[in-house]
């Protein structure tokens, strides 16, 4: 029998980087990567929901989520190959860890976007799509709690928050932060090329 807390992501990390990367600016050279060394999961389950949030979010907001996925499994393998997770359940939670911000959903409550965002990702994965419950409630609590994670125990949710948390960092600072000062920077390629099979992959 599979242990929910290990394969769902529950296990708990140290919050503090320098811990973690026991003191090391990193634990490897960042190194060029294309996004064909990424993998998509292709399961029933990850199709569902990709195909859910490429129809309910904006599409800068669709495509920040891939790349969230990309950026977050790209420091992983670099930097934490000894880290083992499950890839779907981390797709997974970046695909909905925006879900709270449409004009929709927005308008559906007064609670944050992220705690709101949380109870729609647990109900459309464990009511709706009937995906394990520990599964349903990883992904919850860290599109809950993605924002507030530098104030929370980091769990190995895929590695999430962890992952998830620098994958976003990452994208929402990628034109403006010197990586050289990021700890757990990666050398993702964006020639032309693999622009456009990102490109392709998203809009599949």
């Amino acid at each position: 029998m599979s242990n929910p807390v290990q394969e769902f992501g529950f296990t708990a990390l140290p919050r503090d980087l320098n811990v973690i990367l026991a003191g090391k600016k990193n634990n490897a050279d960042p190194r060029p990567l294309s996004v064909n060394d990424v993998r998509v999961p292709d399961t029933p389950l990850a199709r569902k929901v990709q195909d859910y949030a490429k129809q309910e979010l904006r599409t800068e907001t669709y495509h920040h989520s891939m790349r969230v996925y990309y950026y977050g499994v790209a420091i992983a393998k670099q930097q934490f190959p000894a880290w083992h997770y499950s890839e779907e359940t981390y797709f997974l939670t970046c695909m909905l860890h925006d879900i709270g911000t449409t004009t929709e959903n927005l308008r559906s409550t007064l609670m944050s976007f992220e705690f709101y965002g949380g109870l729609l990702a647990l109900e459309l994965l464990h009511k709706e799509l009937h995906a394990p419950k520990e599964q349903a409630e990883s992904v919850a609590e860290v599109s809950a709690t993605f924002r507030a994670c530098h104030r929370l125990r980091l769990t190995k949710a895929g590695n999430h928050p962890a992952s998830r948390y620098w994958g976003d960092w990452q994208d929402h600072h990628r034109w403006t932060a010197d990586p050289a000062r990021h700890h757990l920077r990666c050398a993702i390629t964006t020639t032309e090329q693999d622009s456009q099979r990102y490109t392709d992959r998203a809009r599949r």
